[in-house]
This record gives structure tokens, sequence and C-alpha cells, in this order.
């Protein structure tokens, strides 16, 4: 049996890969820090080590005598009180997974970056795919930034002769999201009745068992050094909150929020977070300056080298709003209404 080792297990991405996993046969390893929220792997046959990615002793433990190594782990907030530390666990911590990767002599590595790293458009009409170049540096997005430097990490490892192909998610719908997500915190203050109209800009959309089904596939059959595109629907703002909405049986968005009225928020939302850190800004300034932006994909490399072909987001979608209803995240009224509506 193939024994498989990974970081982020406990994470949106991370959780569903390791079921699917699991279902495939493979023997699971997983990096778990004490003070991670066990949820989504509760119950779950895997073999625990406790430690960090910043921690070498603790990756080595780990991964000695694993066939493969899923690297999910990363800082996934575009706000964090420290910008620096999300430099550190997400660059740092990924140097560390590769050289103790390479050190072990494991066959395979799987790194998940985010499709962020492939840029943007300002016109929704033009595609961005694996070759088009970075080009939101100066959003100052600290998550989208670190993830660039630490793809250029991996590849220099993959030059090396480390065998690890990078993957690249795009914004993930669906069960297990429990901080939630930028995305699903998006999701749910507005299923809340907390977000009255929508932002310019657009993005694309996934359910998270296509990204962990593509995770298994870049496993299988990717090539080295390669970056695949795991991605679904390219929507609007609007256009994808409008679908939520249809779904959930809700009313749609009312209205474009303006821009100075959504920069003050964010302003409002960051300084009140750095006293409430347990709960992040919905919007930040950063996210804000890409509002012009449209990170539409196409995966047809993906499609083409590994197989990869996503479901349908209205599935995703359900999903996380069953997920969310059952896990307590809906608010009281809310809740009762989903619920006569059968989820």
């Amino acid at each position: 049996m193939a024994v498989a080792f990974l970081t982020g297990a406990t994470g949106f991405i991370g959780s569903n890969l390791t079921r699917a996993l699991i279902n495939k046969g493979y023997e699971i390893r997983i990096l778990l820090r004490k003070k991670a929220v066990t949820r989504n792997v509760q119950g779950l046959p895997v073999e625990i080590f406790y430690g960090d990615i910043l921690d070498k002793d603790s990756l080595l433990k780990g991964m000695k005598g694993a066939d493969y190594v899923f690297h999910v782990a990363a800082l996934f907030t575009f706000w964090y009180p420290s910008r620096d530390f999300i430099y550190k666990v997400n660059i740092e911590g990924t140097k560390n997974v590769m050289e103790c990767a390479m050190k072990i002599g494991v066959k395979r590595v799987v790194y998940t970056s985010t499709a962020g790293t492939c840029g943007a458009k300002k016109n929704p009409n033009e595609l961005v795919d694996e070759e088009h170049p970075f080009n939101l540096h100066h959003l100052g997005d600290p998550y989208t930034n670190s993830k660039f430097h630490a793809e250029k990490i991996v590849k220099e490892f993959a030059d090396k002769g480390l065998d690890v192909v990078i993957v690249n998610p795009t914004a993930p719908l669906g069960m297990g999201d429990v901080r939630p997500t930028p995305t699903g915190l998006l999701f749910l203050k507005f299923l809340n009745g907390e977000i009255p109209g929508y932002i310019e800009g657009g993005a694309n959309f996934v359910n998270v068992r296509d990204v962990a089904e593509g995770h298994i596939l870049a496993l299988e059959k990717g090539k080295r050094g390669e970056k695949y595109i795991l991605g679904g629907e390219n929507m609007r703002m609007k256009e994808f909150l409008t679908k939520v909405a249809k779904i959930a049986g809700i009313s749609p968005p009312r209205f474009k929020i303006p821009y100075p009225l959504a920069w003050l928020y964010a302003l409002y939302s960051e300084g009140k977070a750095l006293f409430d850190k347990e709960n992040p800004p919905l919007i930040t300034r950063s996210v804000l300056r890409g509002s012009g932006y449209y990170l539409y994909v196409k995966f047809e490399k993906a499609r083409k080298e590994l197989g990869y072909n996503p479901s349908s987001i209205d599935s995703g979608i359900r999903e996380e709003i069953s997920w969310f209803l059952r896990n307590g995240y809906i608010k009281e009224k809310m809740e009762e209404y989903l619920k006569l509506r059968g989820f």
C-alpha cells in the first residue's frame, strides 16, 4: 500500500484530499499542529505526526518511509496582523518541505499553489493559463505574492532533481470550509444577509472535491516541474452571488457597492480585526485594488495532460450551504428557512 504524507490535512482542500486518497487505498500520514482544529479529520484512518512546516525535524519524522508528499498547508488569508508571518509560513515552510522531501527521497511531491500566481486580466473576455506571467504584485496581497515566491522555490527544487508537480486551484467551494476561507466567508456572510451588494471583478469557482481529484491526477500523470490550473467556472461577482441566491432561494445582490464606500469599509474592517483577531475582515484594501481584474482561467492543460474534468459549480454551492448549515454557521432564521428548502 502506497504511503502519502500530507501537510494541511485539516484544512479545506487538505481534508477533501485526505478523504479522496483514503478512498483510493492510500495509507495516510498527516502533519498536525497541536492547536489545529481537527474537525475535518476526526474519525479518519490516518497516522498523526505532531509538528509544523517551520520545524524540519517534525517534517523528516513524518516523511520517513512515505512514498509521496502533498504539501497543502499554507496561511490562506488576504489579511493578517503580521504580513511577515504569512511570508514565513508560505515561503520558508514550502522550502522546508521541499528540502526534507529531497533528503528523504520520496517518489513525488505535489505542491498546492493558487491560480492567483497566473495573474489576471482587466478584460473579462481574456483568460489566463499556466504560461501567463504574474502581474498582480502591485495589489499588495501578501497571500498571492508569497505563493508566487514559493512557486519559484519549488521550481528550483524541480531543477535540482526533485520530482515535484504544482497545482493551482481557483476558488474552492464545498464541504469542510472550517475557518472559513476568504471565498467561504464571502459566501457565508451573503447567506446570512450581511452583504447587500457586490463589487466589480470576477473569479473562477470550483468544487473542492474536483480540486482534490486534480491533486491525485497530478500525482499520477503530472510532469515534473510543471504547473496545472484546477478550475471550474468563470463568473463575475454579481453572477456568482446571484447563483448562490437562486440555489438558496434568497434575494440576489441588490446593487453594486461604490468603490469609495467599499474602501472605507475595508479600512474599518482591517482596523477592527487588529483588536479581534478571530474575525478577519471580509474585504481588504488589497482585495479592492484587484476588484477591476478578472481572474478568469482556462485549464486545458490539466484537462489534456491529467484527464481533469470538473463538475458544475452548482454542486459545490449546494454542498457548501449544506455543510455550513450542519455545522452551525448559519444564523437561526436563515437556518430554519434553508431546512424548509431541503438543505
